[in-house]
């Protein structure tokens, strides 16, 4: 069986908080999960000077815990950030339908502020809690 990979997409939230495009790639022979962030557009202004600090974060989350987390870089003064980076994760086959992902974009200035502010994100994207590999 070869890799199995989905094409790039995006998710809107429905308070319009902006988009994000990225694309889930799984290869079972290497057993890793490739996310490749590729752009944010529209997102919400969170500083005062009308900008964002954005950047994403990936979780791997299995029985409701984290067990893996990466981020991609920050970008400075932007509403509309291009990323092109990939998040790796290891995954074994026999765990890919265990698990799920969650993807959510940050404004860096606002999860510096301290413990839990980083649940506070500008574009956050629910939807993609509910993504897993199962069918």
């Amino acid at each position: 069986m070869g890799p199995a990979s989905l094409n790039p997409f995006h998710l809107q939230e429905k308070a319009d908080l902006g988009e994000l495009n990225f694309s889930l790639c799984y290869l079972p022979t290497a057993g890793r999960l490739t996310v490749t962030i590729i752009k944010a557009s529209n997102l919400k202004a969170m500083d005062l000077t009308g900008f964002s600090d954005p950047y994403v974060k990936a979780s791997l989350i299995s029985e409701g815990r984290r067990l893996k987390k990466r981020k991609t870089s920050i970008k400075k003064n932007t509403l509309n950030p291009t990323y092109n980076e990939a998040l790796v994760f290891d995954v074994a086959p026999e765990s890919v339908e265990n698990v799920g992902l969650s993807i959510a974009v940050v404004d860096y200035d606002w999860s510096s502020l301290g413990p839990g502010s980083d649940q506070a994100p500008i574009p956050s994207c629910p939807d993609c809690e509910l993504i897993s590999s199962k069918p």
